[in-house]
């Protein structure tokens, strides 16, 4: 079981000079566009069941299909497929897994209990930046995806 993973955070985010720049490139982002496209058919969707893994998530929704959220190089990926894909068994990590960072900060990584928190709630939300995504549903703080890379600067990947 995993407990303990040795990470960095992978954020590419451009920066803008001013707030407007920043709203007008997400505003006009084709990533946006996607996400606002996959929000409609959400509204009165919830998660039933997820699996989890080192670079993705899948999770079954309440009308038979799947939203897969991976990481694809540095950004963070989502799909959503028109069937239920079957969730493959998930992966072993700690109730509570302790993430080390380089200047040796730590904090305590619930995977689990974040998306058990997720179960059955409706109107779920994509939201992304640039390389990152949320997860939003009604009643809980909205889940940030994003890359992870080990020491060695490689992305956190299943074995």
């Amino acid at each position: 079981m995993i407990s303990e993973l040795d990470v960095t955070f992978v954020f590419r985010e451009s920066t803008y000079g001013t707030f407007a720049e920043a709203v007008n490139a997400v505003e006009t982002s084709p990533r946006t566009a996607r996400a606002e496209k996959d929000n409609a058919t959400t509204t009165n969707v919830s998660v039933v069941a997820y699996s989890l893994e080192a670079s993705e998530a899948s999770c079954a929704l309440s009308d038979s299909r799947t939203l897969r959220v991976y990481c694809s190089g540095d950004n963070i990926e989502w799909e959503i497929a028109a069937r239920r894909a079957p969730l493959r068994p998930p992966r072993i990590y700690s109730d509570n897994v302790v993430l080390r960072f380089p200047d040796a900060s730590t904090i305590d990584w619930r995977p689990y209990a974040m998306l058990q928190a997720r179960l059955n709630r409706q109107s779920l939300t994509l939201d992304p930046s640039e390389t990152l995504v949320y997860l939003r549903a009604r009643g809980v703080p909205g889940l940030m995806f994003a890359q992870m890379t080990d020491r060695a600067g490689g992305g956190v990947t299943d074995a």
